[in-house]
């Protein structure tokens, strides 16, 4: 129904998807987290709570334009230290999930209050969902490929 509460999760152009979707009013948002995503420009409502996962050397993160005032917890690291080799065997390193993956890892074991707490919510609002009446979860996946023309 409109009521039911419901957390956004999406990773680089799912994550500006989500952004949107939460920034449209049209959903009782209570939850957003999203890894690389190009949506920092989009207002998203007051009390809408999550993370937003940022690495300093992707600059997908950079088309969105600055950061709107947000309740989130904003979380950046540079995915490749400085001095450190960047893999070249991909197009935009720190943008890849394998990067994203080895930052969501590192929030895992973070000891940070503020951000264990935005963490720890995310986590609660999914611990029991599933046993819920009437509870459903749907999941999409994605994948697009550029064939060559002809």
């Amino acid at each position: 129904t409109a009521e039911a509460e419901v957390v956004f999760v999406g990773y680089s152009q799912g994550g500006l998807v989500a952004d949107a979707v939460v920034a449209s009013g049209n959903w009782n948002a209570v939850g957003l987290e999203t890894y690389g995503d190009p949506g920092g420009g989009i207002p998203v409502p007051e009390g809408v709570r999550g993370v937003a996962v940022r690495h300093t050397d992707d600059f997908i993160v950079a088309l969105g334009g600055p950061q709107q005032p947000s309740d989130r917890t904003i979380v950046e690291r540079r995915a490749f230290a400085e001095g450190e080799g960047i893999p070249n065997d991909l197009p935009v390193p720190a943008h890849q999930k394998r990067a994203y993956s080895e930052t969501a890892r590192a929030l895992d074991a973070a000891t940070s209050p503020q951000l264990r707490a935005e963490l720890d919510a995310l986590d609660a609002f999914t611990r029991d969902y599933t046993s819920r009446r009437g509870s459903a979860i749907t999941t999409f996946s994605y994948r697009a490929e550029r064939l060559p023309a002809g």
